[in-house]
């Protein structure tokens, strides 16, 4: 992320709903789970305060695709300069 600003939330998109089971059905045409969608951070880790957080400069999907069929997830992040 360029620009000094901090991402404040984010997270993915797709037409989905899920069951208990974890796993997105895109419209029937493959199950997609998800294992982490977090704020995350480049270079070295350097805390913010005494309770460990960080301040985020990315956001990270990561899952699976458990079918034979290409899906579409899109990450998004919101960023802000937050002093």
């Amino acid at each position: 992320m360029s620009g000094g600003a901090d991402a404040i939330g984010g997270g993915f998109s797709q037409d989905a709903s899920t069951g208990g089971d974890g796993k997105y059905d895109l419209g029937g045409r493959a199950d997609v789970e998800i294992t982490v969608s977090a704020p995350y951070f480049h270079g070295e880790y350097k805390p913010v305060d005494d309770a460990g957080n960080f301040r985020a400069d990315q956001w990270v999907v990561r899952g699976f695709n458990h079918s034979d069929q290409p899906v579409d997830v899109r990450a998004w992040v919101v960023c802000a300069n937050v002093k």
